[in-house]
């Protein structure tokens, strides 16, 4: 594989001072290209946006490592808090910050991006521009949002604003290219600043590539800037990947955490899982509501359905009960009561009848009764003083 870069940057026709700085280097990770867009002040702007490539080039300069894009997060991580340390220390640096976009093309030949603010790249394939980077900024929150169309963004008054920099804060959240794929055979990587895209339109930059030789490109680009107003500073970094072997496949090798699949792999289960979810939620959802808030209808007496009523089931136990009760009488009047002879003692002497009482028939003798094995009652109380005798 082989990869060739044309680079042409300009201060534009309003600027006094050029504040985009870009750097290439070849690394033990592959080769890499960074474009950074500076702000805050002449000194502040092309001292964030040099920080911001140095930093940069030198952290994925350190080793080779297995997660790809882990390491560019990291790297561009690094970038901020240099930036954010200087301008918090050095009083004429307060408030700059920068932009930063960089595409690395690994040792294995796939292609990694990562990305804050506002400049982009883009890839040319086959006579099609393609971005592959989505601006910070407060007009594509507007896009993204519906607020607005992507051609009314382009001339949107606040279109310089971004959300996200270099130096804005302390800790800012990098944006790594979604996939990293395997580029084809004279594919064209496009970074560059807002320069370029704030003054000629992507299809205009389509048809320059598409027209220009390569060499001449990066030029050609800031000439049309340059000719639309060159209202900022103007910055073009083109790539172009040649001689890919015949039968290069996107199989992942070494990408850590993507963990070795192919681009049309992870599209496709990503699918596959958005699919299952929205299965899984539709139902959860449908047992929710078929246990909770559904009540099935009732039937009268004469077949037609009536309402749920909320105190069914407390009616039915009522009647159930009624029922049980109809049937206790019932029984009682068909079923003749048995009634115990009672034997009443009369007294010789007065000639009455006493009221009889259970008589509890004791054992005789307890010592056969033991022998009987006929349980005894124990008498917890007291034993009855036998000194004296009973009156007879």
């Amino acid at each position: 594989m082989k990869i060739i870069n044309f680079n042409s940057t300009d201060v534009g026709l309003v600027r006094k001072s050029n504040e985009d700085c870009m750097g290439q280097s070849l690394t033990p990770n592959g080769h890499l290209y960074v474009v950074c867009d500076g702000m805050g002040g002449h000194l502040g702007g092309a001292t964030a946006s040099k920080i911001g490539v140095d930093c940069v080039i030198e952290y994925v300069n350190k080793k080779q490592v297995e997660d790809v894009g882990e390491m560019l997060v990291d790297a561009v991580k690094f970038a901020n808090t240099q930036v954010f340390a200087g301008s918090v220390y050095d009083p004429q640096l307060k408030g700059m910050g920068s932009t930063c976009v960089l595409l690395l093309i690994t040792t294995d030949g796939f292609a990694w991006t990562c990305h804050v603010g506002d400049s982009r790249i883009y890839l040319f394939r086959k006579g099609k521009l393609t971005r592959l980077t989505k601006d910070h900024s407060y007009v594509q929150f507007l896009v993204d949002t519906g607020e607005i169309t992507e051609v009314e963004a382009e001339k949107h008054p606040n279109k310089n604003q971004i959300l996200r920099a270099l130096g804005s804060d302390e800790i800012i959240k990098p944006e790594l290219g979604v996939v990293p794929f395997k580029p084809e055979n004279n594919d064209i990587f496009l970074l560059c600043s807002d320069g370029l895209t704030g003054m000629v339109a992507e299809e205009n930059i389509a048809q320059i590539l598409k027209n220009t030789a390569l060499s001449e490109a990066s030029a050609k680009l800031v000439e049309a800037a340059l000719a639309n107003g060159g209202k900022d500073n103007v910055t073009v970094s083109v790539v172009q990947v040649q001689d890919v072997p015949k039968g290069n496949d996107n199989t992942l090798k070494n990408a850590g955490s993507n963990g070795g699949r192919s681009l049309q792999s992870i599209l496709s289960k990503r699918k596959r899982l958005a699919i299952a979810t929205l299965l899984s939620i539709i139902i959860v959802s449908g047992l929710v509501f078929r246990f909770v808030f559904y009540k099935p209808k009732t039937t009268n007496g004469n077949g037609s359905e009536s309402a749920p009523r909320q105190n069914d089931s407390l009616e039915y136990k009522t009647k159930a009960k009624e029922a049980d009760s109809l049937k206790m009488i019932k029984d009682i009047k068909t079923t003749p009561i048995s009634t115990p002879s009672v034997k009443s003692n009369k007294d010789d002497t007065k000639g009455k009848t006493k009221s009889t009482k259970p008589v509890v028939t004791k054992p005789e003798n307890p010592k056969k009764a033991e022998k009987a094995n006929d349980p005894v009652p124990i008498d917890l109380k007291e034993p009855a003083d036998t000194s004296k005798k009973p009156h007879l």
